[in-house]
Order: structure tokens, then sequence, then C-alpha cells
């Protein structure tokens, strides 16, 4: 211990001697430092990778994504509009323009899009339903024909007028479908009159509906090729589609809004959210900090000591994370702010008893290398067993399967040791430079002793009834700490306001998302099926389906109905190519023909709209015309090749028939496929539920994987990490602390904070309703490294410190106070983060500091004045 206390203070003495020395190399240091992370640091946000690959769950996902590569990265584009016909017809445009970029896109999907599903689209409907179909469109037949003839405004009134005059015939559903079209009819010229957007007339209700049936909203499923060479990878692709969007919008005269889901969009924009809140994080903590470095050593020389000190020792733990690591993951960016905390306990330790020996000596002009000296040789042990308590709690993670913990806990551990180091070199070099002469005066932290309204007075007084309320608050807390709840769903934590998450949500919530889908890789369709009929009575599973769901079956039944379909209408279909342009006042003559004919039983409005188009001699026709057309035509027309003799005599399908684009998400050529599970409850809110299903599907199927095994899983594997690490680093601690400090007693009270700390931080999350995640986990081990340190330093000055006045008044209290401060401050900042789980992580450390600063300095200190009444007692008896 001495030869050790020796070293480090010949290396302090020495680094001030040669201040400029190690300015220079610290300087140096940087620059070089900065260059390689800014040149090989890397951001990598998947909560997936922070679980370590040779996992059993993992090894099944990684299988299942080197079989399907287009399953790895997917990138959903969500094209919307105000009407089905505006969003089919504008993602009808964008489906072609990604599919022809090969560069950007390597596979492009959309059931609506695609000719197999359009060309056999009427062959996927039930056999009754297909036959009600039949009957609805033949009395149709008169209104197709007409229309298919004159596609214009004309041809239109002159349809609807065959069903005015046919009325009574109508039965009475025909009858309130022709109604409600003349509802919207009426609507459409009122909005053209008040110069008001018309509403879209849903003609998909008469004519053949597309896959995605009534939908205003149309989904391609694409394979994007990403840059990871950027901190933005799928930034050019996204951009890429705004721009066609953009362009077809102007172009086709459309109102397209497009929004974007999928892993690629939420890890963007998570990376993002990461980047900004840690950020402004760090900005703010950084002020934070120097405001209560500076109040608390009451010397903005002492503060600029220790914050560059602080800023260098944070670069060089960066350089040393690039090493090691290569990269940051979603707990590991958080290091830098776990640093601040940690390297300035540090630098204020020091420099509160640099400046008490100041102080003490009463004699600003005193030698610096005995200020400094006497300084490192108080704190030189303390320091090192935390440094060393410390790191040794987060190296052991680093064994762990949690990688994201592992990578954290190398960075942190090794942090740790550069901050010690740098706090016994660099911080001597800057006190020596800019701490020469201090001029301050300090009252006692605790208050005068004679006082009977003071912190001192009171622990002196009342020690018992202190600690009974703390052993109440430890019994409230052990009660309740058991009862505390996990949500390791990433998605979760996630910007609930950014754009990826809004659009996810709602098709979540209209269950057209395979976000909490788990996948299972079968060896061919037999085996599919077998795994169907295996889930399909499970409790726990909602809707489960395979290659073989795109495949229509009893075809030869439907294929009679179709052909009695093609023999009334194709002939009306095909005969009607010719484009039409009518003038305002032929518009006007249809409205008035069509008027003629309106009886009571028709629609009121529209009999007053259509007065009114009669009387209107402006350019309203016009617009009337594109608004009631638009969308009319591409029904028509997805009809006619649904009704196509050549392909509905094809009495069988196959799995070769299926598009290429979907066989690249199911089907491989050695025709292994994937099954998709879906579950029955909704598992967004419920973590229970998720774990429910998840357990029901591997009982079956162990090798399934997908997001909810991957999140499952990987809760378990998380808290089977921190059960592992938490033993041995404990174990590890109070070895160490029984070495250091011989003595079985003071080794269990150093404990004190930290367990105690522990215990009421799990508690308050629970009252808080704050459950533990992939993010905020991390304050458990930070709670470990300084709750130990708190209670080394207050032991070890309790040593030097004949009774508790003395150890109270030193600048031990003052300056753990105020290094809890700063690090506090450091982590809430956190908490201001638009990233949930950054912000629950910040929330989670504010908690567990204060817990550990109120055990440090209240309850440990009363024990300690126990202790000491105890002994004195004893003495006197004796």
């Amino acid at each position: 211990m001495l030869r050790y206390l020796r070293v480090v203070v010949w290396l302090a003495l020495f680094c001030r001697r040669y201040a400029l020395i190690i300015f220079l190399s610290t300087a140096l240091g940087t620059v070089f430092a900065v260059d390689y992370i800014a040149n090989n640091l890397k951001l990598n946000t998947s909560t997936t990778d922070m679980l370590a690959p040779h996992l059993d769950f993992r090894v099944n996902s990684e299988r299942l994504k080197n079989v399907f590569p287009a399953t790895r990265d997917t990138l959903v584009v969500i094209v919307e509009a105000d009407s089905e016909a505006i969003a089919y017809e504008g993602s009808t445009y964008l489906h072609r323009a990604l599919s022809t970029r090969s560069d950007l896109f390597r596979n492009v999907f959309s059931a609506a899009h695609e000719d197999y599903f359009i060309e056999n689209g009427l062959l996927f409907q039930d056999l009754d339903r297909l036959q009600l179909y039949n009957e609805n469109l033949v009395d149709a037949q008169p209104f197709i024909a007409t229309f298919a003839g004159d596609k214009t405004l004309r041809g239109l009134f002159a349809a609807l007028e065959l069903f005015s005059r046919e009325r009574e015939r109508l039965p009475e559903d025909k009858k309130e479908l022709l109604y409600d079209i003349q509802e919207f009819i009426a609507r459409t010229i009122e909005a053209i009159k008040d110069n008001k957007k018309p509403p879209a007339v849903p003609w998909s209700d008469i004519f053949g509906r597309s896959p995605d049936s009534g939908a205003k909203r149309f989904l391609l499923v694409t394979d994007p090729v990403l840059d990871f060479a950027s901190l933005a990878p799928a930034a050019k692709v996204i951009d890429f589609v705004r721009q066609q969007v953009d362009l077809i919008n102007k172009r086709y005269a459309l109102s397209l809004t497009v929004n974007f889901s999928g892993n690629v969009a939420l890890e963007e924009e998570e990376k993002a959210s990461v980047i900004s809140g840690a950020t402004y994080a760090g900005l703010l903590a950084m002020v934070l900090v120097g405001f209560l470095v500076i109040r608390g050593l009451h010397s903005w020389r002492l503060a600029l000591s220790v914050l560059l000190a602080l800023l260098f020792g944070l670069i060089m733990t960066t350089a040393f994370a690039t090493a090691a690591i290569g990269h940051l993951n979603l707990i590991s960016t958080a290091f830098a702010v776990l640093f601040i905390g940690i390297g300035v306990d540090f630098g204020i330790q020091i420099c509160s008893r640099y400046l008490e020996i100041t102080l003490r000596k009463k004699d600003p002009d005193i030698y610096i290398d005995e200020r400094l000296g006497e300084a490192i040789r108080s704190l030189g042990v303390p320091l090192g067993l935390a440094a060393l308590a410390g790191s040794g709690g987060f190296f052991a993670f680093a064994p762990t399967d949690y990688a994201g913990m592992s990578e954290l806990g190398i960075i942190a551990g090794g942090g740790l040791i550069i901050a010690f180091l740098t706090n016994f070199t660099l911080l001597p070099a800057l006190l020596s430079t800019f701490c020469r002469r201090v001029h301050i005066q300090q009252t006692p932290f605790y208050g005068d002793e004679e006082s009977h309204f003071t912190p001192i007075a009171w622990l002196k007084r009342f020690p018992i009834a202190i600690t009974a309320l703390g052993v109440t608050f430890l019994a409230w807390s052990s009660f309740h700490a058991p009862t505390y709840q996990t949500n390791f769903d990433p998605f979760a934590l996630y910007d609930p306001d950014s754009p990826s998450v809004r659009a996810t949500t709602r098709l979540l919530q209209e269950r057209e998302s395979q976000l909490y889908a788990i996948r299972i890789l079968a060896n061919g369709l037999a085996q599919a099926k077998r795994i169907k009929k295996q889930l399909q009575d499970d409790p726990q599973v909602g809707t489960v389906f395979a290659i073989d769901e795109f495949l229509p079956t009893n075809i030869a039944e439907k294929a009679k109905v179709i052909d009695d379909m093609a023999f009334f209408l194709l002939p009306s279909l095909q005969g009607g190519d010719r484009a039409h342009t009518i003038n305002p006042e032929r518009r006007r003559a249809a409205a008035q023909s069509w008027r003629s004919h309106l009886t009571e039983e028709d629609n009121p409005r529209l009999k007053e709209a259509l007065d009114w188009l009669i009387e209107d001699d402006s350019n309203a026709t016009e617009r009337i015309e594109y608004a009631l057309l638009r969308g009319l035509p591409l029904q028509m027309k997805i009809l006619e090749r649904a009704l196509q003799p050549t392909l509905v005599g094809k009495r069988t399908i196959s799995i070769e028939d299926l598009p290429i684009s979907l066989r690249k998400l199911t089907l491989n050529i050695n025709r292994q496929n994937i099954v998709t599970v879906l579950p029955a409850r909704d598992v967004r809110n419920d973590p229970q539920a998720l774990e429910d299903f998840v357990d029901s599907v591997r009982s079956k199927i162990p090798q399934a994987t997908g997001a909810p095994v991957i999140v499952i899983e990987g809760k378990r594997e998380v808290l089977r990490a921190f059960f592992e690490a938490g033993v041995l680093a404990l174990v590890f601690v109070f070895i160490l602390l029984l070495i250091s400090l011989r003595n079985i007693e003071d080794s269990i009270l150093a404990f004190v904070p930290l367990l105690a700390a522990a215990v009421m931080t799990l508690a308050v999350a629970v009252w808080l309703d704050l459950p533990l995640n992939f993010a905020n986990i991390i304050a458990l081990p930070l709670l470990f490294s300084l709750g130990v340190s708190y209670g080394i330093y207050l032991l070890w000055q309790e040593r030097q410190s004949d009774t508790l006045y003395a150890l109270m008044v030193s600048s031990t209290p003052r300056a753990i106070l105020y290094s809890a401060l700063t690090t506090m401050a450091g982590f809430g900042s956190l908490a201001i983060s638009s990233h949930r789980g950054t912000a629950s992580m910040g929330l989670m450390l504010l908690i567990s500091l204060l817990a550990v600063l109120i055990n440090s300095l209240i309850f440990l200190p009363a024990v300690l004045q126990i202790r000491q009444n105890v002994r004195q007692w004893l003495d006197n008896k004796a």
C-alpha cells in the first residue's frame, strides 16, 4: 500500500513539474484520438445485435435471414390518399418507378399491383361470395356497357339514367346502392360549386376490387440497398421514394402522402433520435456539470481544471471504445454521460481535498507540491479502490451473452481506469497552472457542531431514529421491489412522435402490420402444412399462413362462375377503349337528360345539384367530370383482366406461377418457405401476452424465430446476464474490500449504500410504473459503481477522523454531494430525450443516484454514529 502511494504521489508531482510536456502530449493525443474516432467509430442501434450471435434464438433468426435475404432489411412504403382510386393509381405509378431501380431496391412487392393477383383476384373469393358478385355484375351490365362506350360525364350520366328508368324493377339492395351513388355524386357537385375538395365516389363497391379492397392506402414491401458507410444508411432510398411521390403528384395531379414502416425506417429514425437525444443531453450535461462543479468547488479555476481533465478523459475513452469494440450500441451510447458522472467524481474528490488543505493551512501561498502531495496521498487509496471496484463491476459484464451490456461494461470499465489515470496525471498539471493561489471562504458542509438545527446535530442526536426511518423505507422497498415489471419490446422504446412509429402504430391498430409475427422456416410445403395444423387450435395464435395461402382453391367451380361473368361482361368491357372528349354543353345536356328521368324516390339532394349544374355556365363541368370519373376506368380495366378467358380457363395454378417478388419473401429454390404466425391478442401493450404467445408457439415449434422471440428470449438472457454479472461483481468487490480495508465490518458497511439503493430504486420504479427495459437497465451497474465508491470514501475518511463531526466537515461529504449532483445532472439530462428508451434511462439513473446519495450521506453516517456511540459505551464500561 505504501509503495502504491509513493508511486501515485510521484506520478502526480512529476506531471505537475513537467506540465508543459503533459499539455503538449495531451493536445497531440487529442488530435490523433479525434481523427481516429471520426474515421472508425460506428453506431449500431439494432436491439437484436445487443444479444450474442451464438444464442439459439439468434442462430434461428440468422438462418432464416440467410435463406431469405429479402427479409433482412425491410422498408414498407405506405401510400395514402383521400380515396381508394387515387391511392391505387398513385401507388401503381410508384410501384413501377421503384421496380425499375434495381440499384436502390433488390425487391418490391405489392399484392395489389402484381399481375398474378390482378388476373386471379376473383379466384381468391369464396364460392358463395363470388356467385353473389356475379349476380350484381350481371345486373350492372347495362351500366357497364353504356359507360364503357363513352368514358365521359355524358356516358356516366347516361348509364345512371338507365338505372333510374329501371328503378321499379330493381331489388331493394340495388335501389339503396343507386341512392348512395346519387348521394356521392351530389356531394361532389356541391363541393365543386363551393370550391371545396370533392369526396371520392366508391366505384370499387360496384366493380372488381383490388386485393386491398376498400383501402385508402397501399403497402409496398421493399428490400432496399442500404449504404452502411453512412450514418443514415437508408437516407438515399427514402429520399428517392419521396422525390418520386412528389413527381407523381405533380405529373398526374394527385394528392398522395407517403409514410414508412418496417425495421429499416424504424431503425433509421431511432438512430437519429438516439444521436439527437445523446447530443442535446451531452451538451446540457456539460452545462449543468460545469455549473455544479463551479458551485461545489467555489473556484472557476478548480472547475476549469476538472472539466478539462474530464473532456480529455472522455475523448480518450471514446478512442478506447473505437479500438476495443469498433461501434456503439443503443446502450453503450450512454457511456459518454456515464463517464461524465464517474470522471467528474474523481476530479471533485481531488480538488475538494486540495482546497481543504489550502484552507486548513490558512496560507494560499503554501508550496504547491505540499498541497498536491498531501491531497494525492490521502485520496490515492480510496480513489484507487473505487476505480478498481467500479471497473471490476463493469468488466464482470464482459463475458455475458448480453452483448449490449458486455460492450458497455468493457467501455465503462476501461473508462474508469482512464479517468483514474487522467486525474492523477493531467489534473495535477492543470492545478499547477491554474490553481497555485486559491482565495475563497468555505463554510462547513454540515453546519456548526454546536447548533441544534444542522444536519450534523441531527445525526449526532437522533442516529437511531434516522436509521429506523431508513430501515422502514428499506422494508417498504423490499416488499415492492420484487414486483417490478419488465418490458424489453424495442418498439416501446422508440420516439412515439417519429413518423415511422406513428405509421407503424396505425398499421398495428388495424392489424396490417407483421411487426409481432413469429416466423418458422419450413422445408417444403408439406412441412408448412403440418406446422399450420399444429398451431391452428392454439388459443394464443390468431392467424397462421404460408406460401399455399397465395394459391386459390376450388378453382374449377369458381372458374365456371367467372366464365358466366365473362360471357356477359367481356364484350362490353373490351369494346370501350375509345377516348372521348366532350364540351361543357354536352355535359350539361347529359345532366338535363338524367334530371328529367329522376322521380320522387331518387335522391333530392342530387336533383338540386343537377339543377345547379344545368344552369352553370362556368368550367365546373370539367372539374366535376374529373372528380367523378377518377378511378372508374381503372376499376373496369382490373375487372376486364380478371375475366380474361385465357386466364380463367387455366384450371390449375402452382407455386411456380407466383410472382418472383413474392417468392423472394416466402420461397426459395430449395422449396424452403416461411410460415408466419400472428398473435390472437393485442401484444403491443401487454408484455405478458407477448410472452405467452412466444412460449406457446416455441413449445410446439422450438425453431420459431422473429421479433417476438428475440424480445422475450432476449429479456431472459439480459436478466440472466445481470444476475450472473451481479453475483460475480459483488464477490469480486467484497473480496477486494476485505483485502484493502482488512475489516469485515467496514467491508459490509461499504455495501450498505449500494444494496439499499438497489432495492429502493426498484421499488420507486414500481411506484412510478417505470418498467425495466434494454436501455434503463444500465442504471443498476452504474448504481453499483458509484454506490461502492461513496461507501469507500466515507469509510476511509472515517478512519482518518476522530469523530463523526470530523468526518462530516471534511471535504469527503461535500465532494460526494457535488459528485452525485453532477452525475444526476448528467444522467437526468437524458430524461428530456424524445427517444423513450433514452428518456427512461435518464429517469432510472436519476432515481438510482438519488437513492445512493440519500443512503451515503444520511443513513450510512447515522449507522456510523451508532457504531461510534456503541464503541464509546463499551470503552466507558470497560
